[in-house]
Parts: structure tokens; C-alpha cells; sequence
């Protein structure tokens, strides 16, 4: 996976660059963050607290928050704070959390740093009893000089995972984030 941030201010660029054919600009974290989405998707977007949380799915979630197949962003801020620690070795322990409680393990990756964001991730699968079984694709940038964890969760059912895995690695791959956040 190559994700690529951009580390001046991204919102003023994003009308400069444009998104894929088929996919838009959704801008969050303030207006300091953007992220794509297919145009025919649904976003949705809350804050509770130091968190903010945007989805991007096929299906409309915006009533019951639920979907099979989308994308989860997470934007936790003042990690360091609430943790005592780095946002990168909170962000560690999440993915070795995530990996430890799920069914089977498909990878586990670290990024080179950018900037100041360090970068973890794993790819799961999931099932719980009754459930179908889901993968999973975590990416976690953490931001230490602002103690900010950006948490990107792809997710798709097993039978359906190599096709929507087609719009889910666009996504995951086109971050843009402004190392102010």
C-alpha cells in the first residue's frame, strides 16, 4: 500500500488536484483532511468529543450507522494525553490488539515515516459466531508532534472482498492530511 499524505495545507490543493474518475473529495478533520469516495457511496460524518468519525459505504448508514462493505475514519486527537504515551505506540498497540483478537491473521505492515506521521497496519479476517466473515484492512497514521491517530478501516465481506477491495485500495492509498492536525 502507498499511502500518500500531503504535509502544506491539502484542502487548498484539493481543488487543484482532481480526484479519480468515479470517486470525489470528502473534506474532514476540520477542513485539514480529505478523503476520497466513490460518487456513488454514502458518506456520513459525527463528533463526539476529541473524536471524529467519518464513513464512506455502498450502503446508506446514515440512519443505523451500519454497512457490509466501507470505509471507517476515525480522527482520535489528544492521544498522548489521554494515553501518556506517543500516538505512534498507542496506535502499535492497537494494531497488535486488533490482530491478536481476530480469527485469522492475513498481514501486518509498517510504513517508513512521513513527515512526522508513522504509519501501522494489519489485514484480518473476521467472523464472529453467526456473523459472515468480514475482512478487514487497518491503517493507522500517527501523528506524535500533535498527538493526533488517524485509524482507516476498510472493510468488505470475505465473498465479495477482491471486488471491493478495487475501490477500498483507492481510498486507502489517497490520504491527504496536513501535519497540523
Amino acid at each position: 500500500m502507498n499511502s500518500r499524505t500531503h504535509t502544506t495545507n491539502p484542502m487548498s490543493r484539493l481543488s487543484l488536484i482532481p480526484a479519480p474518475a468515479g470517486y470525489e473529495w470528502v473534506r474532514c478533520g476540520d477542513n485539514k483532511m480529505g478523503l476520497l469516495k466513490p460518487e456513488a457511496w454514502y458518506h456520513r460524518s459525527k463528533k463526539t468529543g476529541d473524536t471524529e468519525t467519518h464513513a464512506a459505504s455502498v450502503e446508506d448508514s446514515r440512519k443505523n450507522g451500519i454497512f457490509e462493505t466501507g470505509l471507517t475514519l476515525n480522527i482520535a486527537k489528544h492521544v498522548d494525553k489521554k494515553t501518556g504515551a506517543p500516538a505512534s505506540e498507542y496506535a502499535k498497540k492497537f494494531i497488535h490488539k486488533a490482530c491478536e483478537e481476530k480469527i485469522v491473521l492475513l498481514d501486518v505492515f509498517s510504513k517508513p515515516p512521513m513527515g512526522p506521521f508513522k504509519s501501522y497496519g494489519c489485514r484480518v479476517r473476521s467472523q464472529k459466531e453467526g456473523d459472515i466473515a468480514l475482512v478487514i484492512h487497518f491503517f493507522i497514521l500517527a501523528n506524535d508532534k500533535k498527538g493526533t491517530m488517524f485509524l482507516y478501516q476498510f472493510e468488505a465481506p470475505e465473498r465479495s472482498w477482491d471486488n471491493a477491495w478495487e475501490s477500498g485500495e483507492v481510498l486507502m492509498q489517497k490520504i491527504w492530511v496536513d501535519d497540523e492536525i
